[in-house]
């Protein structure tokens, strides 16, 4: 962002007051943390379940802050302040809103019930490729929602050709809210599964306010196996093109899928069978972004996921860990079994599965599917952790007395109501985890699974 005061001053419709800076001082920058805030940042006060952000303008040693939600506020003598009615979100969302008007780039944005964060990273990865570092500009962490995306399109320059950005939504009217602002030239839809079925109670509603994207975007690039392609199809209002699994692919010793698209060969540098799709899906957006296969190639190769992403780590005592505790939905469970269940050379193989949050009333439902996958996938092990372990475990327990005597395997399930009884009970179960071992570790966010995950690797040395 590049703004004077008076053009924040008018996007927010503020009363400007206070110490006046120089005429030609320019607000490059944005922060709504007064302990990180400098000099030259504009310093937003936001309001957060437990704080306000007002309380906090005048100790900062921002020059220019902005006093949000009609609060009144005493700047620090050398300060300017902005006071409007906006929100502090609001605030940041207009500031966005006016910038990006200001910008040539083509806009990107990626949505889906699970896989829109790798699949934005390929997407940026392959961006990167094709047009250089400094050129490209993509979301980082966490910041997907009302605040962070409109804060992710502010860090843009002039100089930006392509940015890619992720939509993330609790409810109807969140994604549609966020296109007001980014204005996408592409929309993608990586899939339409079960998170945030608590919130909007059916599939088809989630694929309704999912499409809140692509009923404003010139093209929509859509999932074509979905059961909802129709719908989703029918909502999109520009011009619809379709991404599916490639016929033909293998997987390599790590679990990194390969394959050829038009010619060219392409490996991806992420484990995972349901990277696939969304490797596909980062394909067709390259694609109208005129990307050529060797870019997408060394794009694709390259990428890397943040955070507890179907990471792997080999642990001192030699067994694979394979760290994907970020987030759950019974989608995201499947694939990840599905990964686990292809890893050549080792045995045996062991899911430490935790509860999938914001279901609903089908959760239990959903649990005891899970369950049944991870049977149905010859998994060793199953150690069910949490409020539906026993669900789990009941599935997987159904699952197995389905199956015929000849194929069956040598599996066995354990429920524990919470991580500290699965740690206690660790060393009765410690053998199974020897060194051919692969131990797949998931559940939802809040379980905090990432901390299991890391206690884990401490016990296999």
């Amino acid at each position: 962002m590049d703004f004077s005061l008076s053009e924040v001053a008018a996007a927010l419709s503020a009363d400007v007051s206070g110490r006046a800076p120089r005429e030609d001082f320019r607000l490059t920058s944005l922060s709504w943390d007064s302990r990180q805030a400098g000099p030259m940042d504009l310093l937003v006060g936001i309001q957060g379940a437990h704080f306000d952000g007002n309380d906090f303008l005048a100790s900062s040693k921002a020059q220019v802050v902005v006093a949000t939600s009609g609060r009144r506020v005493d700047p620090a003598p050398a300060q300017t302040l902005l006071s409007t009615q906006m929100s502090g979100v609001e605030a940041v969302q207009a500031l966005a809103s006016l910038w990006r008007r200001r910008l040539s780039c083509k806009v990107v944005a990626i949505t889906g019930s699970s896989g829109k964060t790798s699949t934005k990273e390929m997407v940026a990865a392959i961006c990167r490729a094709a047009y250089g570092e400094a050129a490209v500009l993509a979301t980082s962490g966490n910041h997907n929602n009302q605040l962070g995306m409109p804060y992710t399109l502010l860090q843009a320059s002039p100089d930006t050709k392509v940015m890619i950005l992720e939509m993330g939504m609790s409810g109807r009217g969140e994604i549609a809210r966020l296109v007001q602002i980014a204005r996408p030239d592409i929309g993608a839809i990586t899939n339409i599964g079960y998170a945030h079925l608590e919130q909007l109670g059916s599939r088809e509603q989630i694929a309704r306010a999912k499409s809140e994207l692509t009923a404003q975007t010139a093209l929509a690039v859509l999932p074509a196996r979905s059961t909802f392609k129709d719908l989703l199809e029918q909502l999109a209002q520009g011009q619809v093109c379709f991404f599916e699994q490639p016929a033909n692919f293998g997987l390599d010793q790590h679990g990194c899928a390969y394959f050829t698209y038009q010619g060219q060969p392409i490996r991806l540098g992420v484990p995972g069978l349901h990277q696939l799709n969304n490797a596909m899906c980062a394909i067709e957006v390259a694609r109208a972004l005129a990307i050529g296969p060797a870019a997408i190639a060394e794009g694709l190769a390259a990428v890397r996921l943040p955070g507890e992403r179907s990471r792997m780590c080999q642990t001192a005592g030699g067994a694979l860990l394979i760290d994907d505790s970020y987030n759950a939905n019974p989608d995201s469970m499947e694939a990840a079994l599905d990964l686990l269940s292809r890893l050549p050379a080792h045995s045996p193989r062991i899911a430490v599965l935790g509860d999938m949050l914001e279901l609903g009333p089908d959760s239990r439902r959903l649990h005891e599917q899970v369950g049944a996958i991870a049977a149905s996938r010859g998994i060793g092990l199953l150690c069910a952790v949490g409020g539906f372990a026993e669900a789990l475990r009941c599935g997987f327990d159904t699952a197995m007395g389905e199956m015929q005597e000849g194929s069956r395997q040598n599996q066995h399930v354990l429920a524990f109501a919470s991580v500290d009884d699965f740690k206690a009970a660790f060393p009765d179960f410690r053998a199974a985890f020897g060194r051919q071992a692969a131990v797949l570790v998931k559940a939802s966010r809040g379980m905090h699974f990432e901390d299991l995950a890391a206690w884990l690797v401490e016990q296999l040395k």
